[in-house]
């Protein structure tokens, strides 16, 4: 059996996706612009099969996205068949930061913004569950801060904690959602 825990050391991903996944290529790299491209349009330029479950990365993205491409997204996924899941990152709404992690965030803002990269699109988790529970998703979880610390930094002598303008969360696709059981979800 392989560990997937940690790639070795000078390995590229490509290389590594090869050693731990030899017999196929699971992971495709689609480049799309949201705001120009649908994210089914883009995706159907692709190999990806819509009438199989699959599993979406949607990571250090949504921030970037205006509030309508940002549910596009979450619309998508949730056309896949059941057992589909989505992981994504989402930066939280300034109300819920404290006075020094809103000037980090307010840096960090006008460094992308100089960059040609506004930031849009800021999330509370707890009114994010709402919608993708709409949209027939299941199994919603979000990685806290605090359970961040607890799991992950606790032990760390460093002071190192996890950041609080942010957060991880997955949705797993339920098996009655959407329409995808009446037809290809490709066709909707």
């Amino acid at each position: 059996m392989k560990s997937i825990t940690e790639p070795p050391k000078r390995t590229s991903a490509r290389d590594y996706n090869r050693l731990v996944f030899p017999s196929q290529q699971i992971w495709k790299f689609v480049a799309i612009d949201f705001e120009l491209v649908s994210l089914r349009e883009g995706l159907q330029s692709s190999t990806l099969n819509f009438s199989e479950p699959a599993f979406f990365f949607c990571l250090g993205v949504l921030v970037y996205l205006s509030r309508e491409a940002a549910d596009a997204v979450f619309q998508l996924v949730a056309s896949f068949p059941a057992s589909s899941e989505i992981v994504f990152t989402l930066a939280t709404l300034d109300s819920s930061l404290s006075a020094n992690e809103a000037a980090s965030r307010s840096a960090l803002t006008n460094m992308a913004n100089s960059l040609g990269e506004p930031q849009q699109t800021h999330f509370q988790p707890q009114t994010l569950i709402c919608d993708p529970r709409a949209l027939g998703f299941s199994a919603i979880s979000f990685l806290t801060p605090e359970a961040a610390d607890l799991i992950y930094f606790q032990s760390r002598g460093d002071g190192l904690r996890a950041p609080r303008r942010g957060g991880i969360g997955a949705a797993v696709v339920a098996s009655h959602a959407g329409s995808r059981e009446a037809g290809n979800p490709q066709q909707q």
